[in-house]
């Protein structure tokens, strides 16, 4: 059987995946850090990272190891830099050593975040990558490091009610402002076109059997606003949304680092590939609603 090694496995994305068991071909591990249960590594340290990879022998690996808070990613550069660029760095450098004609394939995770259309009126293309912050510049850094080995790097979003005991995703953070009736502001200039994280993990299933190379972009077929995705959303689940303020980024206190206005992707190169049509946002957002009910 073949062997799967999620690396990164213990956060919001990795514990969905984990509960989703869409591989049952496959034997999938889970690397989930320095603790917990599953296999364990700091993978920043290159020798851990041999020790692991040559332990279980993956034929895929998936990284979704990643330093994700954008405020603190610039505050502490290094930190941003170990966990976004140090850990594929790690890993591309085993599997070069492999020099094997059966190397393992790579599929890395990066992010929407590495687009900043600013109201041009188009939607970010694969090759019209603009960062603007260390963690989107770190994310770019494991795409190229990523790129000298078989495999592919998807530019993703991602929505939906976490399995993780301390990570929220931005839907559960709307529905628990919707539910406390308590005041909050969402931003109506800031533009995405994220997956829900079922949709995304079947997906990344799809990639790990089919093995494309390059870069992908993989999100809906459009976006909204966060504004627009609050007020759709509140609506589906019948509920008011007159404790909502619409507000521009711009108005926004305490923000360390910049922000892109519009992370859309075109995401018609991963639909020519696959010859699939990937569904509309309002698709998503209705197929996670019952879960908030």
């Amino acid at each position: 059987m073949k062997k799967c090694l999620l690396i990164g496995a213990g956060g919001m994305l990795g514990q969905y995946f984990s509960q989703c068991k869409l591989l049952e071909s496959w034997e999938v591990l889970f690397h989930r850090g320095r603790t917990g249960d599953g296999l364990t590594a700091n993978l920043s340290d290159i020798d851990q990272t041999y020790a692991l990879l040559d332990k279980v022998e993956p034929n895929v690996i998936v990284n979704l190891v990643a330093a994700t808070n954008v405020d603190e990613c610039e505050k502490d550069p290094l930190y941003c830099y170990e966990k976004n660029v140090k850990v594929i760095n790690n890993v591309v450098s085993w599997i070069q050593d492999k020099k094997s004609c059966s190397s393992p394939y790579l599929l890395n995770v990066s992010t929407d975040q590495v687009y900043e259309r600013s109201g041009l009126g188009t939607v970010g293309r694969e090759a019209d990558v603009s960062p603007l912050n260390y963690y989107s510049y770190s994310k770019l850094l494991g795409e190229c490091a990523a790129s000298s080995v078989r495999g592919a790097s998807i530019r993703t979003n991602f929505f939906g009610k976490s399995l993780h005991p301390a990570r929220k995703s931005f839907s559960d953070w709307v529905y628990g402002r919707l539910v406390s009736g308590e005041r909050f502001s969402v931003f109506e200039d800031v533009y995405f076109s994220p997956l829900s994280m079922l949709t995304l993990c079947r997906y990344l299933a799809l990639i790990i059997e089919k093995q494309p190379s390059g870069v992908f972009n993989l999100g809906s077929r459009d976006g909204f606003s966060k504004a627009e995705f609050a007020r759709v959303f509140a609506q589906l689940l019948g509920s008011s949304y007159a404790n909502m303020e619409s507000v521009s980024i711009d108005s926004k206190k305490g923000l360390i680092a910049k922000r892109p206005y519009d992370m859309r992707m075109d995401v018609s190169k991963f639909e020519d590939y696959f010859s699939i049509e990937l569904p509309s946002l309002l698709e998503e957002v209705k197929t996670v609603v019952g879960d908030y009910r």
